[in-house]
C-alpha cells in the first residue's frame, strides 16, 4: 500500500551553482531586495519587482543564509573556520559585516543527512530572537551540535551554554502535523488526494514520473511540503527513487486543490522546497535556475541557480 509522508522543515539548506544573469548596481533600492541568492558561494540580492540583481562584495564563500529584521545573515568558511556575517538592507553601501565567530570548524558540519546537502542550515527563530544552525555529521543521520547566535547581545553560543530555553521551540511535544486530515493516499492506487468533505480530489493522477525500475511497484510516495497562503495550491514531493545516501528522492510538484492543475517542477534536483509569496505565487529552483510561478500559470526564470531565500 502506498503512503503519504509529511514534512515540517525548521531549517533549510541549499546547493549553489553558476550564474550569468545581468546585474544592476543600484544600491539606492536596497530595501526592495526581497530575494537572496547564493551564486558560486557569493551573495546576490534580487529585486523581484524590476528583476534587477546586485552582487555583494564578499571575499569568503557562503554556505547558508536567512533574512532577519531587514538584514541578510549568512555563514562563511575561511580556511577551516566558520563565521557569521550580515548585510543590512538599510545600508546604502550594502557592505558585508562580521556578526560573530561560530567557533566550530567547517569540517565538522560536512555530511549528508535527511534533506540536507553538504552544509548546515541557518534559521531565524523570532520567538527566541536568535539565529540557529545545526551542524550535521554523517553517517549517523543526526545532529552533532546546535549553535545559537543571540540577536540581543550579538554573541555565539552552543545550545548548552545559551541561557534561553529552546525546548518549546525546537522540540515541541504538542506539535501536530498541520496537513493531517487534509491529504492522504488512496487504498486502491496509492495516488495522492485532497479531502473535500466526502470527496477525494486526486492531485497526481495525471503526472508521469520517471521511477527507478527496482522500486516501480512501491513508488512514488508523496511528501506534502506546504499549502499556499491563498489555500488554492499544494506543494509536494514525489519520492521516486532511492539515493546513494539511502534516502528517497524525487521532484517537487504543484497541484491546485481542485485537481485541475498538476505540474512537475522540473526534473529531479537537490534543491529545497519552494517558497510561497502572499498572492499564491511560488518561487522554486530547478537545475536550470530559480523560477517564479504565478497563480495564472505563468512560469518565469528569474536567475540561474537553485539556492535562495525569500524575505517574509
Amino acid at each position: 500500500m502506498k503512503k503519504i509522508l509529511t514534512l515540517s522543515l525548521l531549517l533549510m539548506a541549499f546547493a549553489f551553482v553558476g550564474c550569468n544573469h545581468n546585474t544592476t548596481p543600484n544600491a539606492t533600492k536596497a530595501a526592495n531586495y526581497d530575494l537572496a541568492i547564493m551564486d558560486q558561494g557569493q551573495l546576490i540580492l534580487f529585486d523581484m519587482t524590476d528583476k534587477s540583481a546586485m552582487p555583494v562584495e564578499e571575499k569568503d564563500s557562503l554556505f547558508n543564509m536567512v533574512y532577519a529584521d531587514n538584514r541578510i545573515y549568512y555563514s562563511v568558511k575561511h580556511d577551516n573556520n566558520t563565521f557569521l556575517k550580515f548585510v543590512d538592507l538599510n545600508d546604502p553601501e550594502l557592505k558585508s559585516q562580521l556578526a560573530a565567530d561560530w567557533e566550530v570548524p567547517y569540517d565538522l558540519c560536512v555530511g549528508t543527512a535527511y534533506y540536507c546537502l553538504e552544509a548546515p542550515a541557518l534559521a531565524y527563530i523570532p520567538e527566541a530572537n536568535i539565529l540557529g544552525m545545526h551542524y550535521m555529521q554523517s553517517p549517523n543521520y543526526g545532529y552533532s551540535e546546535f549553535r545559537v547566535f543571540d540577536l540581543a547581545d550579538g554573541k555565539s553560543y552552543s545550545a548548552d551554554d545559551w541561557t534561553g530555553d529552546l525546548s518549546e521551540i525546537l522540540y515541541n511535544p504538542d506539535y501536530t502535523d498541520p496537513y493531517e486530515g487534509m491529504f492522504a493516499c488512496a487504498e486502491d492506487n496509492g495516488d495522492l488526494y485532497y479531502r473535500q468533505g466526502d470527496d477525494m480530489i486526486f492531485l497526481a493522477d495525471r503526472l508521469k514520473f520517471d521511477i527507478e525500475d527496482s522500486f516501480i511497484e512501491e513508488l512514488p510516495y508523496y511528501c506534502v511540503l506546504s499549502v499556499d497562503p491563498t489555500n488554492r495550491f499544494v506543494l509536494f514531493q514525489a519520492l521516486t527513487y532511492l539515493g546513494d545516501d539511502d534516502e528517497f528522492h524525487g521532484p517537487q510538484c504543484l497541484a491546485s486543490l481542485d485537481g485541475k492543475v498538476q505540474k512537475i517542477l522540473g526534473d529531479y534536483d537537490e534543491s529545497y522546497p519552494g517558497q510561497w509569496l502572499p498572492d499564491g505565487s511560488l518561487v522554486y529552483g530547478t537545475k536550470d535556475g530559480i523560477h517564479l510561478l504565478t497563480p495564472d500559470g505563468k512560469d518565469e526564470m528569474l536567475y540561474p541557480g537553485t539556492c535562495f531565500v525569500i524575505k517574509q
